[in-house]
Parts: C-alpha cells; sequence; structure tokens
C-alpha cells in the first residue's frame, strides 16, 4: 500500500506545515475532512481507493495553501519576458526536486500525467511541488500517445529541465532553430546611436545595454544613460526584412498625432541592415508606469471604472479611425512607396495630414517568397 507521505514532493513534514496556515477557516475544514477520509481509506484493502483519495487531499491542501506558493511558470525565466529573480542554484534545485518527486511517484507506480510548469509550484522556502495527479496531458509537453505513461512522464521533465535552463526548445532541427533566431548586430555602434539619440554624441561610453526580452517578432533592450533610458526593438530574423520596422513606426507615428493615443514616442529607427549596427532598429522613449495586472488589485471601484472608460475610449478612436482605411494592408509613411518600389498603394486620407499609406501586409505569411 502507497505510503502517506506521497506528496507533493518529497518532504511530508514541510507539507504538512504548510497546511496549518489556509487562507480560511473553509480551506481549514475541507483538509481536515479529507484527511478523515485518508485515514479511513487506509484502512482499507482497496488500495486504489486510498491512492484516488490520496490525491483528492494533495489536490484540496493546494487550494488551500495558494497564497503561499506561486507556478513555475511564474517564477522563473521564460523566453518572453525578463529574467525573474531566480539564480541558476535555485533553478537546479528545483531540477533535482522535481526529478526526484517523479522518480519516487514511478517506484511506487504511479504517473503523474501533466507535467508543465504550470503544475510545479514554489513555495516561500523556494522549493518545487508538484501538482494535479487527475490524469491529463498537455500538447508541447507530453505527446499525446505517451499521455499518462512513465515515458511521458520523462519526456516532460526533459522539457520542463530545458525550460529551467532557458533554453529554446523546438521539437525538430533545433541547432538549425537558434541559427535562426540568432540576433547578430555591433553593441558599441547601437551605443553611438543612442548617444546621438540622447543628444550626448561622442559619450557612448556612457550609455548601458541591457537585454529587455524577446518574442517570435523582436528582440527587445533597454539602453541607459545616466537617468534616462531607451527601449531599442529589433525584428528577429525571420520577419520581412524593412516592411516590419518601416510600418511599425509609421503605425506608432499615426496612433500619437493622428489619434492622440498615448503611445511611446519614435526617436529614431532604421528600416535597413545597411547601417553601422548591423541591424534594423527602433529606438522609442520609455513608456513609464506599472502594468494593469498588478495595479489593479489596489484601485479602488472609481479608479477601475476611469480605466475601463480609457480603454473604450481608445477603442472608439481606433474604430473610427478605421473609416479612413479603404484597403486591407499596413501602415506606411507615403514616401516609402517609391523607397520600396510598391506596386501598389491606397492613400489614408486623415483630418491632419497625407503622410500616410495603405501598402503591402508586413507578415510573413503574406510574404514568403517560396
Amino acid at each position: 500500500m502507497c505510503s502517506p507521505s506521497l506528496v507533493l514532493n518529497y518532504d511530508h513534514l514541510r507539507f504538512i506545515l504548510n497546511l496549518l496556515k489556509p487562507e480560511s477557516p473553509e480551506d481549514d475544514d475541507a483538509v481536515a475532512n479529507l484527511f478523515l477520509k485518508l485515514e479511513e481509506a487506509e484502512d482499507d484493502s482497496d488500495e486504489l481507493r486510498y491512492d484516488r483519495c490520496l490525491m483528492e487531499v494533495i489536490d484540496t491542501a493546494i487550494l488551500a495553501c495558494k497564497g503561499t506558493m506561486n507556478s513555475l511558470a511564474a517564477a522563473a525565466p521564460t523566453s518572453d519576458s525578463n529574467l525573474a529573480d531566480t539564480s541558476s542554484t535555485e533553478r537546479r534545485i528545483w531540477k533535482r526536486q522535481i526529478e526526484q518527486a517523479i522518480t519516487w511517484l514511478h517506484e511506487r507506480g504511479i504517473v503523474w500525467g501533466d507535467v508543465k510548469p504550470e503544475n510545479v509550484l514554489i513555495d516561500t522556502a523556494a522549493d518545487a511541488w508538484l501538482v494535479d495527479f487527475s490524469g491529463s496531458w498537455t500538447d508541447g509537453w507530453v505527446d499525446e500517445e505517451l499521455a499518462e505513461t512513465v515515458e511521458g512522464d520523462l519526456q516532460g521533465l526533459l522539457r520542463l529541465k530545458e525550460f529551467l535552463d532557458m533554453r529554446p526548445r523546438w521539437l525538430w532541427n533545433e541547432p538549425q532553430k537558434v541559427q535562426q533566431h540568432t540576433l547578430r548586430f555591433d553593441v558599441k555602434a547601437l551605443k553611438h546611436v543612442v548617444a546621438k539619440t540622447a543628444g550626448l554624441e561622442g559619450q557612448s561610453q556612457r550609455v548601458k545595454v541591457k537585454k529587455l526580452a524577446e518574442g517570435a517578432s523582436n528582440k527587445v533592450m533597454t539602453a541607459t544613460v545616466g537617468q534616462r533610458r531607451f527601449i531599442v526593438k529589433m525584428p528577429d530574423p525571420l520577419v520581412p526584412r524593412r516592411l516590419i520596422t518601416a510600418s511599425e513606426v509609421a503605425t506608432l507615428e499615426f496612433l500619437r498625432t493622428e489619434l492622440d493615443l498615448p503611445v511611446p514616442r519614435v526617436l529614431a529607427w532604421s528600416d535597413s541592415d545597411d547601417n553601422a549596427v548591423g541591424r534594423e532598429y527602433i529606438i522609442l522613449e520609455e513608456a513609464r508606469g506599472v502594468d494593469l495586472k498588478t495595479a489593479w488589485p489596489s484601485l479602488d471601484i472609481r479608479q477601475r471604472m476611469d480605466l475601463v472608460e480609457q480603454i473604450v475610449t481608445i477603442q472608439q478612436r481606433l474604430l473610427q479611425a478605421s473609416k479612413s482605411f479603404r484597403a486591407y494592408g499596413s501602415l506606411y509613411f507615403t514616401e516609402d512607396a517609391a523607397k520600396f518600389d510598391f506596386d501598389r498603394q491606397i492613400e489614408v486620407e486623415t483630418a491632419k495630414s497625407s503622410r500616410y499609406i495603405i501598402g503591402p501586409l508586413a507578415h510573413e505569411h503574406f510574404m514568403d517568397a517560396g
């Protein structure tokens, strides 16, 4: 029969200590009742009943303790966010704890199943705990044909380790994919451009460049000069060359000057990699503030209503502006038509200027020459 120490990870005692601080009396009662059921099941000859009951205890206990834990997906670094405050030592410990817990389960004939970062919780002591033993699988972490098997758990474990190592994860041709998404440029030249943008030409040694984030379309960095901070964007090598940058700059300028929307000001850009930096780039002023997800819980109802009204107003302006667009495509400056030799372009009729046109859609799905 399984040992009652089958819990979220290898440390049963710490799990019980966490249960002493549930979020509410109702949670406390729910967990207590489940432990009574578990004691009854332990005396039953049906081991399957005991195992099912134990899993129910675990999942309910996690809900009771959720206020003291974060998911691994939120605690660990990812490809599309800044480095979280996790050291390589912590990530190495998490990998070991997860592997030990999975091994412990397999030795007792139990499969975890739904292996993914969201089902690994990190407690206040920075230890990893496994959750969700209800059976399932998530595409991208476990292949469907390996769902709810030991092999599937081991496959998911390998991918969790890759996730914690911050390695790009492609299911095939990983070396080639890494090469395709690698962006090389002249950092010193970029610092010169930033210094000139800040009005400090010749003082590039004062510029500090730091990676901020990256995704499928852009690499984003911060460039700091004294108390000023700029945002630097460079398109991923796989996106349509030149058009993406030219269209993004024109779109931001259109939103800011024509619709008076609060978007960052473009301070400098190049829509060609034929420059000293060696890459296309956009340098923007930093949009200072706190993301809505962080601020929302502390706002009162009046502040929330005001925010919603502002968002609705922005949507209304965008909807009204769409009436000026008589074609489907991407937004560009008028002079881009000759520069990029567009076959066709349509002028955007606005009240303030005739600076904009609709040109080719700047998206890789529509620019594949193959």
